[in-house]
C-alpha cells in the first residue's frame, strides 16, 4: 500500500478556487484504478494550508494517477495557487 501526504500551502485570496479545483481533483482521482482514498484536508491551526492524503494500491496504480489527464490539469492549475511549493511525502506501508 502507498500513501501520499501532498501539503499545500495556498494565498488567501485563492482558497475558494484551490477548494473547487481539489474538489474536482479528488472526484474524478477516486475512480482511478488502484485507488482506496483520496481526500483534501484542511488545518485546523492554520486555514490556509492544506493537506491532499491518497492511498493506493501499488506504486504503479500511483504512477498511472500521475499520468492521467485530470492529474496534469488539476495539479498545474492548484500549484498556480500556491505560496510556495507543496510539499509531497510518499510512504510505503509496513
Amino acid at each position: 500500500m502507498i500513501k501520499v501526504v501532498a501539503n499545500h500551502i495556498v494565498l488567501e485570496s485563492r482558497i475558494d478556487e484551490f477548494l473547487e479545483a481539489g474538489k474536482q481533483m479528488i472526484e474524478a482521482s477516486s475512480n482511478d484504478a488502484g485507488n482506496v482514498h483520496y481526500t483534501l484536508n484542511k488545518n485546523v491551526q492554520r486555514g490556509n494550508e492544506f493537506a491532499i492524503i491518497e492511498m493506493w494500491e501499488s506504486q504503479e496504480a500511483l504512477a498511472a494517477h500521475m499520468e492521467s489527464d485530470h492529474f496534469k490539469k488539476y495539479a498545474p492549475l492548484m500549484g498556480s495557487m500556491l505560496t510556495e511549493e507543496p510539499t509531497i511525502d510518499v510512504y510505503e506501508e509496513i
